[in-house]
């Protein structure tokens, strides 16, 4: 699994995001955001977000089924977005810092 993500992040240019990396990060933001406002706590678990119909879709037309959401968000998005056990049951969180463009 490394070995075909490692693969996969090589085919990315190094200093930016592609178009359809801007939409998956979009989704995430979108997702995320619609749970903050519902819980009204800025931790959200990763597996509720990528449960959002427009991530599963950014995802499934960019993301190889070999290359996890998280470490695609931790090599590419990680300055926008933090990853961390959610308070409850240890599961990941994601938090957004910012968005790209803009501070949250």
């Amino acid at each position: 699994k490394q070995k075909n993500s490692s693969a996969f992040f090589d085919t990315l240019p190094p200093d930016e995001l592609t178009a359809e990396e801007i939409d998956l990060h979009g989704a995430l933001f979108e997702a995320w955001e619609k749970y903050v406002d519902q819980t009204g706590t800025e931790k959200v678990r990763l597996l509720q977000v990528c449960g959002h119909e427009n991530v599963r879709k950014a995802m499934s037309a960019f993301l190889p089924a070999e290359v996890p959401i998280k470490h695609w968000i931790e090599t590419r998005i990680g300055e926008h977005v933090t990853l961390s056990e959610s308070d409850d049951d240890g599961r990941c969180a994601i938090t957004f810092v910012s968005e790209i463009g803009k501070e949250v």
